[in-house]
């Protein structure tokens, strides 16, 4: 499958920005760096990076211009591994301190889709947020695993892993309330919630992709779902 690429991307507006794998045999460089489509993946604009690094864990905010990357390697740009943020598609970038973070393993990241301060860390230790561009973080869940992270407007969606119990959440940002979401029946222990993604004009919707690459899907908040890969 020559030119195929195998892609997990954060939506914006009217762009994807993908954290992106080559398979064998594409004649792309790889790594790719920072990419951008704004046809949905039919073709991308090359944005910084090109050749040097490859992203495993990028967020960006749904209605703003920010961009989080965690790095794992030095490069031209990025002097050091961490988090770092741009609001100019990679033409500078900032680096964040991230204090009181704790996780042993990051599974994920997260860009709220309105407030460009705010960004989430799924980890081995639970759920991490900040409200400063990731200069400091708190604990925002139990000391569980934490597979999968989503913001919406108003609230966080994520998924935990505990002693083979698997759990979807709905946390409230103002006051940390949480509630459980039902899932599918498809999920357990062997096939956990790698990704979570919303409709961000219909919140109610949301998209869940397992460990063995099922899409399962619900339109009404979790009381029903679909199995979008049968």
């Amino acid at each position: 499958m020559k030119n195929t690429i195998i892609w997990v991307f954060s939506q914006q507006r009217k762009d994807s920005i993908p954290a992106v794998t080559l398979e064998q045999g594409s004649n792309l460089e790889n790594p790719l760096g920072l990419i951008k489509s704004t046809d949905e993946g039919k073709s991308f604009k090359k944005l910084t990076l090109y050749g040097e690094t490859d992203f495993h864990y990028l967020a960006a905010s749904y209605n703003s211009k920010v961009i989080y990357a965690l790095n794992e390697q030095p490069n031209s740009q990025l002097k050091s591994s961490g988090l770092f943020f741009t609001e100019d598609e990679g033409k500078s970038w900032r680096e964040s301190k991230m204090l009181g973070f704790e996780g042993d393993s990051i599974y994920g990241i997260a860009a709220h889709p309105d407030k460009p301060n705010i960004v989430g860390i799924a980890s081995s230790n639970g759920l991490f947020l900040s409200d400063d561009y990731g200069e400091t973080f708190k604990l925002s869940s139990n000391e569980n695993q934490i597979t999968a992270l989503e913001f919406q407007e108003n609230s966080l969606l994520y998924s935990s892993l505990k002693s083979g119990s698997i759990e979807l959440h709905k946390q409230d940002l103002t006051n940390q309330k949480d509630v459980k979401i039902d899932i599918p029946t498809e999920i357990n222990d062997k096939n956990p919630v790698m990704f979570i993604a919303s409709n961000p004009k219909n919140r109610e919707e949301i998209t869940l992709v397992t460990h063995n690459n099922e899409v399962l899907q619900t339109e009404d908040n979790g009381t029903t779902w679909d199995n979008l890969t049968d």
